[in-house]
């Protein structure tokens, strides 16, 4: 399964469309307090909802979908909501789920609606905690897993991908890295191409 793009309406400091490209891995880099966290939380929330979700952060008495309300909508008449687009199995899936309500509606490329159908952990290919276990490296984790030296990352990484060591992993931290360079970061303050 891959995530093709992924759109917020005031989802916390969220609000536009963000497209990720095909074939590629996704680096985000940016300075705390930017959105990066808040990104991985609106696709959580745009793939699995937030059933039973407390949020640790605030000692589990608020709930995920209270930490990211909108304060204010500003007039937009847009409800506070998160829509994916994701690929796999063959099938191309729109997920689109509106956080006023608690609504969740998914349909196929030709717009018919196939909600009855959907399984997030069956269409993700894994639960919700492990998708976030896998699919998400943060800063603190590298940090407090002592992966803050490049042999230990690199190890990760290899492990992350594919079950295992393999040089193909080496290919991809090389590439990585490369790309970190040659690529100015992008700021998450607007919508555009991640």
């Amino acid at each position: 399964m891959r995530v093709n793009a992924f759109a917020a309406n005031e989802f916390g400091r969220l609000t536009g469309e963000f497209a990720f490209p095909a074939g590629k891995a996704v680096l985000i880099v940016e300075e705390n307090e930017e959105g990066k966290t808040t990104l991985v939380e609106g696709l959580l929330a745009a793939l699995f909802g937030f059933a039973g979700d407390d949020d640790s952060r605030k000692g589990g008495r608020m709930k995920t979908s209270e930490v990211y309300r909108p304060w204010a909508n500003g007039g937009d008449t847009k409800p506070y909501g998160v829509s994916a687009e994701i690929e796999g199995g063959g099938r191309i899936l729109k997920i689109i789920r509106n956080l006023d309500k608690g609504t969740c509606q998914v349909l196929d490329p030709q717009g018919r609606d196939v909600t009855d159908s959907y399984t997030p952990d069956a269409a993700v290919g894994l639960t919700k905690d492990d998708f976030r276990r896998v699919a998400v490296i943060a800063g603190k984790q590298v940090h407090a897993a002592g992966l803050d030296e490049s042999q230990n990352l690199k190890s990760r990484l290899q492990a992350l991908v594919e079950g295992g060591p393999d040089s193909s992993a080496d290919l991809a931290i090389v590439r990585l890295t490369k790309g970190l360079r040659k690529y100015p970061a992008t700021t998450l303050k607007e919508p555009g191409l991640v």
